[in-house]
């Protein structure tokens, strides 16, 4: 998956660090962090295995990023989306 993190404004977040996450009914399952570059791109790879825990499951993972201040101090979320490709 690929993006772009920035604050409010639209100025590019750089250095900070991206989490991305699978969001199950009990828990969110850690798919895989980055650091953003000096433009607040990231990309972050990850295995099917980590988010197809089951056959019942279908399609991409529910998806939701955090960002993460130097400190570890919670930046923000995105949003939820669901079968994300």
């Amino acid at each position: 998956m690929r993006g772009q993190a920035t604050f409010a404004g639209g100025r590019p977040a750089v250095g900070v660090t991206v989490r991305a996450f699978d969001q199950d009914v009990a828990r969110a399952t850690l798919l895989g962090e980055t650091i953003t570059d000096d433009t607040g791109q990231y990309t972050i790879n990850f295995a099917e295995s980590l988010f197809r825990r089951s056959p019942a499951e279908r399609g991409g993972p529910e998806l939701f990023v955090q960002v993460l201040a130097a400190d570890g101090s919670l930046l923000g979320r995105s949003i939820v989306r669901r079968n994300a490709a």
